[in-house]
């Protein structure tokens, strides 16, 4: 198991990588996921949602912002953003698991939500 100080060196080198290339999706949503690792979720959703203004499109920034809107007690926003990953997976991906999956946790969080 990665410890608290493992995660403030990664999320301090994914920061500096952002700094440098900060329209880079694939840096913005690993930090963003770092601060989703470590319980920080109002950080991951900022660099989720740093990660779509650059990407409107990109499956992993709307799959972890909806997991960090989830945690942060925010579910019908959380759903919104899962709905849109699965539309993603659906429109671009030929990953029948991936697609079953989302289509299960939308199932499931529109019946908690009812």
């Amino acid at each position: 198991m990665t410890g608290a100080n493992d995660f403030a060196k990664v999320i301090e080198h994914y920061n500096s990588m952002v700094h440098q290339n900060p329209d880079d999706v694939m840096w913005l949503t690993n930090l963003a996921w770092s601060y989703e690792r470590i319980g920080q979720y109002q950080e991951a959703i900022q660099q989720f949602r740093r990660a779509l203004d650059v990407s409107q499109n990109d499956f992993d920034a709307h799959y972890g912002l909806g997991l960090a809107l989830l945690s942060d007690g925010r579910p019908q926003e959380a759903l919104e953003e899962f709905v849109r990953a699965r539309d993603l997976v659906v429109e671009e991906s030929t990953d029948r698991s991936k697609i079953v999956m989302l289509s299960k946790q939308v199932e499931v969080l529109i019946r908690r939500l009812s």
